[in-house]
């Protein structure tokens, strides 16, 4: 499977990296259920767990909350 990132120009501030990284996770977890979902209704995938990871402790805590 080939997931593509592109770069663009985001349309929101944020006040700190740990709030900007936490809005980059919580898009990249929509359209890993978007691609899940899409898999599933094509009959292609059966629904399986999927992990995020991420290595910034600020991040977490604010997820953590």
């Amino acid at each position: 499977m080939l997931i593509h990132d592109k770069a663009r120009k985001q349309s929101t501030m944020t006040k700190s990296s740990a709030e900007a990284k936490f809005k980059a996770i919580a898009h990249e977890i929509c359209e890993i259920v978007w691609i899940k979902r899409f898999l599933k209704d094509m009959k292609i995938l059966k629904s399986t767990p999927v992990k995020v990871y991420c290595n910034y402790k600020a991040t977490i805590s604010i997820i953590s909350l």
